[in-house]
């Protein structure tokens, strides 16, 4: 983690020494390997320019991956003395193909991939998207879901849990759904529309009661664009009585840091790599409202909790029902699921003032990069002068 941390620290002038850890989590996967969730604590010392030695925290998600499989050769025939017969040999020979039959019988790994390799890609995946004003966002998001979704052919239902924020773009959302929904007739999008104040846990809620036990749901916000590798990590990676898929989708900054653009518009920026780096925005390690999971697992946990208003903390309370169920979640990096910026407005009715600090914390960790915040501060430092 540390070699990580420190990759880029020569070029910079600075260099980050591990000094504890706070508290860690600890998973072992038989399959795949240990996930570790750690709380460091840090000395970041800066030895080019301005000189400095400070104490910091940081969070660190580390997979420590197992071995692939080895299979070594054993020449049988060198193994015996040249007193044995060939026939002696021989029986050997047999008794060796017998155990090892005996074993690929009854020692089996679970099935990562079906044998039929397009029953992946055959479960329809429920989009529940929550929505509340924000015309032109909607149009950015179902103009992604009929390009991945339908034009491709994906197994995928959308149900938009609608408000009734503002009479005219709710009208004009209403007829850009119902529009999408007439130009491809087979393509399963329905429309649920409520009349009170905007809450993310209830709206998911209200899209997870229309749909069966047996159903894939992917609770996702209309901020978000998509892939079909995403699609297919869904599949893989939720499993009915079994996993939970929590992706860490990766968050762009505000693109007017320094007259940034992302050329959102065209989705084909969202596969390329280069996009993807730490001047560009950064990973939500600690975001859980984008999930996958089967309705009978969701229903078993207790669903959201419907009494929370306005902004976040319903995904936090789930997800620690998950951490303290039997089920297990799949918690990884999806290159696929990009946040794309907006500004966070964390106004209006919280349940609590812990809710409305963790907006402003998510406000500020979209503003920029370490190094675009660092020179925003001496450009505005210098001006004040």
């Amino acid at each position: 983690a540390m070699e990580i941390i420190n990759q880029y620290s020569k070029q910079r002038g600075r260099v980050i020494d591990f000094k504890d850890v706070f508290y860690a989590y600890s998973r072992l996967d038989p399959v795949n390997g240990v996930d570790l969730v750690l709380d460091l604590l840090l000395v970041y010392r800066k030895y080019r320019g301005h000189k400095m030695t400070v104490t910091v925290r940081r969070h660190a998600y580390v997979q420590q991956t197992f071995t692939g499989i080895e299979i070594r050769e054993i020449d049988v025939n060198n193994a015996f003395s040249d007193e044995e017969s060939e026939d002696d040999n021989l029986f050997l020979h047999q008794k060796i193909f017998k155990k090892i039959s005996h074993i690929s019988r009854h020692f089996q790994l679970p099935a990562i991939f079906d044998a039929d390799q397009n029953v992946t890609h055959k479960k329809t995946i429920s989009f529940i998207l929550p929505i509340s004003g924000r015309l032109s966002t909607l149009v950015r998001f179902l103009t992604i879901y009929e390009r991945v979704c339908i034009k491709e052919g994906e197994l995928t239902k959308l149900i938009v849990v609608l408000y009734k924020s503002s009479p005219t773009e709710f009208e004009e959302s209403l007829i850009m759904i119902n529009d999408l929904r007439n130009k491809y007739p087979s393509s399963d999008i329905h429309t649920i529309t409520l009349d009170e104040p905007f809450a993310r846990g209830r709206a998911l809620q209200f899209g997870a009661e229309v749909l069966q036990d047996n159903d894939l749901m992917f609770f996702v916000d209309v901020d978000i664009a998509f892939n079909s590798k995403s699609l297919l990590r869904i599949r893989q990676n939720t499993i009915k009585n079994s996993t939970i898929y929590f992706p860490i989708v990766y968050s762009l900054y505000n693109p007017k840091m320094f007259n940034k653009s992302y050329d959102i518009a065209n989705y084909k920026v969202i596969d390329r790599e280069a996009l993807l780096n730490e001047d560009n925005g950064s990973w939500r390690q600690f975001g859980f409202g984008i999930v996958s999971l089967y309705k009978s697992d969701f229903v078993r946990l207790g669903g959201f909790n419907t009494s929370i208003k306005g902004w976040g903390m319903e995904d936090v309370a789930f997800f620690d029902e998950v951490v303290k169920s039997d089920i297990h979640l799949v918690r990884c990096v999806d290159p696929g699921l990009i946040h794309i910026y907006h500004p966070a407005a964390c106004i209006g009715d919280y349940s609590d003032a812990l809710q409305q600090k963790m907006c402003r914390g998510s406000q500020a960790s979209t503003f920029g990069s370490l190094k675009d915040v660092q020179k925003y501060y001496l450009q505005t430092r210098n001006t004040r002068r």
